[in-house]
């Protein structure tokens, strides 16, 4: 059986396909082509034809598969990339207009290629160990269930987000019903026109002037008139006959929500099955060293003492005393300031099953078994020689170099009366500069997400205007299908 250590190990890191890196890729992709199908289209809103930039059902629900697209970029990038291809190989063949076409068919292009990428580079690294298949005797967790409680959660608040979605756009729809069936046509005149707010002035029949939000403020021109209805009996409500009211945001986010739920649902199902593979078949057994990251969460080491940094991470089902008995115990809390700087403390096990990014693996030692709840995450892609040394590790680079030290140099010293427990670690030591530089950018991540959390709220106003735009200015090539 092999060991994760060495050249396997550092060949099988080489084959990592960053998470990040795929979800950038489609998310640039989707925004991309998103902009050039927007420019591409040069529809205007006609009162002749109000079905031009009127609602579209099927435009609603498109919209959501590829908001899920984004959504899922970051989680499991292969599933994000079916979910474009789902929405441009439509796209790329029916719709009127040639920008559009263009700009999905290559977006159906990226997503394959980045799809075929992301596997290829999977069967790389389940080649690797792939001679080391054994059976191993496993026994099932007290533990395991179809679905935790936090995954229950998640599939109630998205099934939550399905049914409003849907029972808003209901609510909308049939308001506006109302309002159409006692509505009365008249013509107003247009008298201003603000064009970076879309925003125009109409003057009605009475004398009243009203201010409308318009998608595009390029047909309407100062003193010209335009069709307009107004319901007799909600002096508030207004409405151009040329762009008629769009609910259909609604029915995007019911379509989202619709698909992150079967996503959950089938993922549950994909890995009860993985998990009943693992129990009843032979796999690939690879020697590893574990710890525990919290409490369902198992890290995986290399097998070779000295590097502590955790290489790939999973959730199992088992219990937290099933995990601690696999596991090293996660030690009690201490205001020791070297804590963070000793070296874990790791246990060996065999990792069993689809040892690759996104594999559904188990950990097995003599002490008991832990079968997964989510599949694996390479979280580093370190090889063996860059490693952060530990202080043990310092200690035999000394030790090989012949260097001459003071054995009182060496030894731990007390230095709080107060906690004689809180002690020094052996010196000299290498300070791992990683963690802290990671931290310094995680803090710099949180920033920027309030920052950007705030711009989102200063120009929440104008998001729903730009929503409608977009819906509209596909809504005409939807149609036209």
């Amino acid at each position: 059986m092999n060991a994760f250590h060495g050249q396997l190990g550092a060949e099988w890191l080489r084959f990592r396909t960053p998470r990040w890196v795929a979800a950038l890729v489609l998310w640039a992709g989707c925004a991309g082509a998103f902009a050039v199908a927007i420019a591409g289209d040069h529809t205007t809103c006609t009162p002749a034809d109000p079905n031009v930039c009127g609602p579209d059902v099927a435009g609603g629900w498109a919209i959501g598969v590829l908001i899920a697209v984004l959504v899922l970029a970051a989680i499991a990038p292969v599933l994000a990339c079916l979910a474009g291809l789902a929405f441009s190989i439509p796209d790329a063949l029916f719709d009127p207009e040639a920008a559009a076409r263009f700009a999905f068919g290559a977006f159906a292009v990226l997503c394959v290629g980045l799809g075929w990428v992301v596997l290829s580079r999977r069967r790389a690294q389940r080649r690797v160990f792939a001679a080391s298949e054994v059976t191993l005797p496993v026994v099932a967790s007290d533990s395991a269930r179809f679905m935790s409680g936090a995954v229950a959660g998640r599939s109630l608040v998205l099934l939550l987000g399905f049914a409003g979605g849907l029972a808003m756009y209901h609510q909308r729809t049939t308001t506006e019903a109302m309002h159409l069936r006692t509505a009365q046509r008249q013509q107003a005149v247009v008298t201003s026109v603000d064009g970076s707010n879309d925003v125009i002035a109409v003057r009605l029949a009475d004398g009243t002037t009203r201010r409308v939000d318009v998608l595009d403020t390029g047909p309407y021109s100062l003193a010209s008139t335009t069709p307009v209805l107004v319901d007799p009996a909600d002096a508030s409500w207004l409405r151009l006959v040329a762009e008629p009211a769009d609910f259909t945001m609604w029915l995007s986010a019911a379509s989202c929500c619709a698909l992150l739920l079967l996503t959950v649902l089938g993922w549950q199902a994909v890995g009860a099955r993985a998990r009943y593979r693992l129990l009843s078949s032979s796999a690939v057994g690879v020697v590893v060293r574990v710890s525990i990251a919290s409490p369902h969460r198992v890290n995986i080491h290399f097998a070779e003492p000295g590097s502590p940094i955790a290489v790939a991470s999973f959730e199992t089902v088992a219990a937290q005393h099933e995990i601690a008995a696999v596991c090293a115990p996660v030690p009690a809390q201490s205001s020791d300031p070297w804590r963070y700087l000793r070296e874990p403390n790791l246990q060996e096990a065999t990792v069993i099953g689809d040892f690759a990014d996104a594999g559904w693996v188990a950990v097995t030692s003599p002490r008991g078994v832990l079968l997964p709840r989510t599949t694996l995450r390479v979280t580093s892609s370190r090889a063996l020689g860059s490693a952060t040394p530990s202080i043990s590790s310092v200690g035999r680079r000394l030790t090989r170099r012949k260097t001459a030290l003071d054995a009182s140099t060496l030894s731990a010293r007390t230095v709080y009366a107060s906690d004689p427990a809180m002690t020094v670690p052996e010196l000299p030591m290498t300070v791992p500069t990683t963690a802290g530089s990671r931290r310094l950018l995680g803090w710099l991540m949180s920033v920027v997400g309030l920052l950007g959390s705030a711009v989102l709220v200063a120009i929440s106003g104008r998001a729903t205007r730009h929503w409608d735009s977009c819906l509209s200015a596909r809504s005409g090539s939807w149609s036209a299908r």
